[in-house]
């Protein structure tokens, strides 16, 4: 991780990083920017530069500034007064009218802001007493600057190799350590020969990148894992899928892996790890579970849900037929669940429609409601998705078709005017289920909830007959990812919103009639503009969702956004709401997008799971 524990002077910066900025009017993320943020926009930084992104979200705190002819400047050097204000502004203080730390500062445009951080502790001059506030940062400057006022202990950084700096160029150079271990953290980035180049003046736009990725960081948990996060390898690719947590703090994720394009290897696994991250060996092999399905197919399993005797359900499909795979508490398949270990749901014959499930949850008492799609196959071996609809269906306790729920243990979701996709569910504390997805109406799909009792039936009182459509706009898009109930009996749901490529993530929430919340958000939702949204926890005290930042940039990457029960951003967390993660690649130093695949939380952290730039299966634990 990235904040290291030091004494208690820098415990009061770090708290007062954390702290929202006293002089921010809106506070709100890069990515997760809405349409009506105040944040300004530069007549010279293009949308798809870079560095735009980090602007954007550093402008919106009104941590960085621009001048007085509507330009930010980018290509122009930072000075040191300039670099102090801008993390001064950052960690929340405000200027100070007493100057007196060094000798050159009186009169000069920054002087208020170098003061309030020396009066932090955060900053030294040099050894005449002066600071020389309008000299320029170097490149290597900055790094040492960043890593002594975050407090980040530069003894915690992994090289790629163990002789092997990050960079080419910075070996025995003064700022080496801080490179190596801001670089590390996934907040340095070189030139495409592998330099970083530290004698070189900083840009007020890597500016903007380097803080807002330092900020960024400032979120993950130290105590979690190695500094806060563990990556492991099953195969040379990997995928993450979803994380559960369950009663004994054991965490479950789910995956797949392959060794190359022919996919000759490809296989499931169920991974149970303790509760800082690292897999536990007592659980199958080495911790690892191989999930290889109940017939020879090409299968993708998503979902564990742990059960109360300690045994972990686990839900995928193989396009047309799907499966619960049942796995003990000491990591076999139980065959005493199921049919041999597996409960099946497949097509009578080809006439039929076949499923697809993705998500999966238990009730009280102890049976498992799965969700998906039903669809027929064209001739052409793809989905007809004229045919689609969605499912729910319930598994008694031992793995066997409910045939007390629906017909034979299912029910069927559909709509007049659209067919169906069905992507998660949630059960209320009666028993009651909610599920979420889309009706694919045109011209443009729209988002759908459906509601059943615990005895399978619509209900009612929610929405239009057991349907609801809480935002009918036939100019957007939009499918539901995930949907939780809130300790209110409230139903939040995420999900994605626009084209492919110019999608915004979206959180909205309904009462328990299906109905859009007035109070929540901004008039029931609450828009992350470029964000692609996978994942959501609800909290007692917090709504997070986890994705990906959005298209535009180097600062795409695995995103958490934390808002309050209420729709607005917890300016506390990351950068106004919202923390960007990046991990580079251990051999080149690259960046690849990921994103998070799935979130649980622990022992009072939250947990990501999701894929890193090494294609490793990675998560990280925030703090609390």
């Amino acid at each position: 991780m990235i904040i290291t524990p030091q004494p208690q002077a820098s415990q009061r910066r770090l708290r007062r990083l954390l702290a929202p900025p006293l002089l921010a009017v809106t506070l709100m993320a890069t990515s997760a920017l809405p349409a009506a943020a105040t944040a300004p926009s530069f007549a010279d930084v293009p949308a798809g530069s870079t560095h735009a992104v980090s602007i954007a979200r550093l402008g919106a705190a009104e941590v960085l500034q621009g001048f007085a002819d509507g330009t930010f400047r980018p290509a122009q050097n930072v000075t040191r007064g300039q670099f102090a204000a801008i993390v001064a502004r950052s960690m929340g203080l405000t200027e100070a009218t007493t100057i007196d730390a060094f000798d050159d500062i009186a009169g000069t445009t920054h002087a208020g802001w170098i003061q309030a951080l020396f009066d932090e502790g955060a900053i030294r001059g040099f050894t005449d007493g002066t600071f020389r506030p309008s000299a320029p940062v170097t490149r290597g400057q900055s790094a040492s600057m960043l890593v002594e006022l975050f407090d980040i202990d530069p003894s915690t950084a992994a090289r790629p190799s163990p002789d092997a700096p990050w960079f080419s160029d910075v070996s025995g150079t003064t700022h080496e350590a801080a490179i190596d271990v801001l670089a590390d953290r996934g907040v340095l980035r070189g030139d495409t020969s592998g330099r970083f180049l530290p004698s070189l003046n900083l840009r007020r736009d890597a500016a903007a990148s380097v803080l807002a990725r330092t900020i960024d960081r400032t979120v993950v948990d130290p105590a979690f894992g190695d500094q806060g996060s563990v990556a492991d390898v099953v195969r040379a690719n990997n995928q993450a899928r979803g994380i559960a947590v369950d009663q004994q703090s054991h965490l479950y994720s789910v995956g797949h892996s392959w060794t190359d394009d022919t996919f000759d290897d490809f296989g499931n696994h169920l991974i149970r790890r303790t509760t800082d991250g690292r897999i536990d060996p007592d659980f199958g092999d080495d911790g690892i579970v191989a999930i290889d399905g109940p017939i020879p197919a090409f299968w993708e399993f998503l979902r564990p849900v742990p059960l109360d005797d300690g045994r972990v359900a686990v839900v995928g499909n193989a396009m047309t037929i799907s499966a619960v795979a049942y796995v003990s508490a000491d990591g076999a398949i139980d065959t005493d669940r199921g049919d041999a270990g597996y409960a099946v749901f497949e097509a009578s014959d080809d006439t039929e429609p076949g499923f697809m499930a993705f998500d999966a949850a238990t009730d009280d008492e102890g049976r498992l409601i799965v969700v998906g799609d039903r669809f027929l196959m064209t001739e052409a071996g793809g989905p007809d998705a004229s045919s689609r609809l969605g499912f729910v269906a319930r598994l008694a306790a031992d793995g066997t078709p409910d045939a007390s729920f629906g017909d034979d243990g299912i029910v069927t979701v559909d709509t007049d005017d659209g067919r169906v996709q069905l992507r998660s569910v949630s059960i209320a504390d009666d028993g009651s289920i909610v599920v979420a997805g889309r009706a694919l109406t045109d011209p443009t799909p729209e988002l759908l909830l459906a509601a059943l009792t615990a005895d399978g039936l619509f209900d009612p009182g929610f929405g239009d007959n057991g349907l609801a459509r809480p935002v009918a706009d036939h100019d957007v898009g939009r499918i539901g990812w995930e949907l939780a109930h809130d300790a209110d009996g409230g139903i939040v749901v995420v999900g994605n919103q626009g084209a492919f490529g110019s999608r915004d993530g979206f959180v909205l929430r309904t009462g328990a009639d299906g109905l859009l919340d007035d109070g929540f958000g901004d008039g029931g939702i609450h828009l992350l503009a470029d964000g692609f949204v996978t994942s959501l926890l609800v909290t007692d005290t917090h709504l997070w969702i986890g994705g990906q930042a959005g298209d535009i940039g180097a600062d795409r990457g695995w995103s958490v956004w934390r808002l309050s029960l209420t729709g607005t951003p917890d300016t506390s967390f990351g950068l106004g709401g919202q923390s960007v993660l990046n991990f580079p690649r251990r051999d080149t130093g690259d960046f690849i997008a990921g994103n998070v695949a799935g979130m649980t939380t622990v022992d009072g952290s939250v947990v990501l799971h999701g894929i890193d730039a090494d294609n490793a299966l990675r998560v990280v634990g925030l703090a609390p």
